[in-house]
């Protein structure tokens, strides 16, 4: 199901970056936060791991009914870091719109790959069967999708999620209402990633056109009950408090390489401990 109208989303004013020390936060070794923030101009992470990434093109913060959100084109616009930052087992999970008026083909939300382009990851929207279905395309010698079988709506927005093992991956469409699992010899050597294209070397494909907010990288293997949580109206943004809670102290994440401070929330789902 697309977006759940009427259901808390990431724009009122006093949204903060926070970070309950609970399930939402374990393992979360990148955090790319939306709505109303303060590095509005900077792709950074506030997660376990400080990093910065590089625009290329003109990526740029827009304002929507998702709070303030990455606007990318076919130009094209993505952020990049030339370096390995992660390899399985580990999750990917954001919010996206794909804005175009049809269906596209390969449109890339994510990617890791190594500089010649024969090892990599894309998180992507495919239209090749006709649907348009959230897919991962692995290529480590021989290609191989995995896939959703529900169509993605366009313009809606709706969450995605791609937990990998090292020889397995699900992709989750909205909550784990439509997902599908698939085997595959995944590759670990890669020294690149890139949101909303997919870039390789000096080249870029795969481009994405639309919105992408609250990006998460985490370093395990997410289960569908986590899955669930991270769209459930009632626990999504339990990352992020409120500015009207307790005081507390707020400093930038630790340098690439070390653990940086958590930021606290009052609200902690239950039962979910990874």
């Amino acid at each position: 199901m697309p977006f759940v109208e009427g259901a808390d989303r990431l724009v009122h004013s006093n949204y903060r970056i926070g970070m309950f020390p609970g399930w939402q936060s374990k393992g979360l070794r990148y955090w790319f936060p939306g709505g109303p923030y303060d590095a509005e101009s900077t792709m950074r992470s506030y997660g376990q791991v400080r990093l910065d990434l590089t625009a290329q093109g003109t990526p740029t913060r827009v304002p929507s009914s998702m709070g303030d959100v990455w606007s990318f084109t076919t130009t094209p616009d993505y952020w990049y870091v030339g370096s390995q930052i992660i390899t399985p087992p580990f999750t990917v999970a954001c919010w996206f719109r794909e804005t175009e008026t049809s269906m596209p083909l390969d449109r890339g939300i994510w990617a890791t790959s190594n500089t010649a382009g024969t090892s990599y990851i894309v998180g992507e929207i495919d239209d090749t069967s006709g649907g348009g279905e959230l897919q991962v395309q692995v290529y480590n010698g021989v290609t191989t999708y995995g896939k959703t079988t529900r169509a993605v709506q366009l313009g809606q927005w709706q969450h995605g999620v791609w937990a990998f093992t090292t020889g397995a991956v699900t992709v989750y469409l909205n909550g784990g209402s439509d997902f599908g699992t698939f085997s595959t010899a995944m590759p670990s050597a890669f020294n690149s990633f890139s949101i909303g294209a997919f870039r390789f070397g000096a080249s870029t494909s795969d481009k994405f056109q639309g919105n992408i907010t609250d990006f998460r990288i985490y370093d395990y293997t997410m289960t569908l009950q986590m899955v669930r949580g991270l769209y459930d109206p009632r626990t999504r943004w339990d990352l992020y408090r409120m500015a009207s809670q307790d005081p507390v102290k707020v400093s930038p994440p630790a340098a690439a390489g070390g653990s940086g401070p958590l930021f606290y929330h009052q609200r902690q789902m239950q039962g979910m401990a990874a």
